[in-house]
């Protein structure tokens, strides 16, 4: 029983040696409103030609992008049909001595919805999120503007996954939760 306690300790401990050793990729939820023009109405557009007055929406954030209600951001008007990318940094903004961006590598979606009462457009790509004190992260961005002229306001939101780590450490203490209960027979 000693034995399995010391070897799970020691793989512990060699597990938080090695997240100490490089920094955390930045994950979490982040979320944005404001104003758009499209070069055409939402059935036409090809492109974003001006973003004003974003902001990160408020309670909207989770893990490292938590405390940033409310921040001014900026955004880089863009093509997506077709895609000219890639776009860096689609959006930007920094709170105290932190700044947080997103570099859009690729659109996956273009859904046009004109039969709506209010018609939309929605897009989604992928791309890197980076911030101060992180190891830059994979993640997913979408927009949904809303409006049927060129002149649109619009909802996005960042998604950057944990990476299984979560997933991991629940598997860790599983096992170890198994062990130990096996041994106490």
């Amino acid at each position: 029983m000693n034995k399995i306690i010391k070897t799970a300790a020691l793989i512990s401990a060699a597990i938080s040696l090695t997240a100490i050793a490089s920094a955390a990729k930045i994950t979490g939820d982040i979320a944005f409103t404001g104003n758009a023009t499209l070069n055409g109405s939402v059935t036409t557009a090809t492109a974003f030609t001006t973003f004003d007055n974003v902001e990160v929406a408020n309670f909207t954030q989770t893990g490292g992008y938590l405390g940033t209600d409310g921040a001014a951001v900026s955004m880089t008007a863009f093509s997506f049909d077709p895609f000219a990318g890639p776009v860096n940094p689609l959006w930007t903004f920094t709170v105290g001595p932190n700044t947080y961006s997103f570099v859009l590598e690729s659109v996956t979606s273009i859904v046009r919805n004109a039969a709506a009462i209010i018609p939309t457009l929605t897009i989604s790509g992928k791309g890197i999120a980076s911030a101060t004190g992180f190891e830059d992260a994979a993640g997913d961005w979408t927009i949904t503007t809303q409006g049927n002229q060129s002149r649109v306001s619009f909802s996005s939101a960042t998604t950057v996954p944990d990476g299984g780590a979560s997933a991991v450490l629940l598997g860790l203490g599983l096992l170890g939760l198994a062990a130990i209960r096996r041994f106490k027979r």
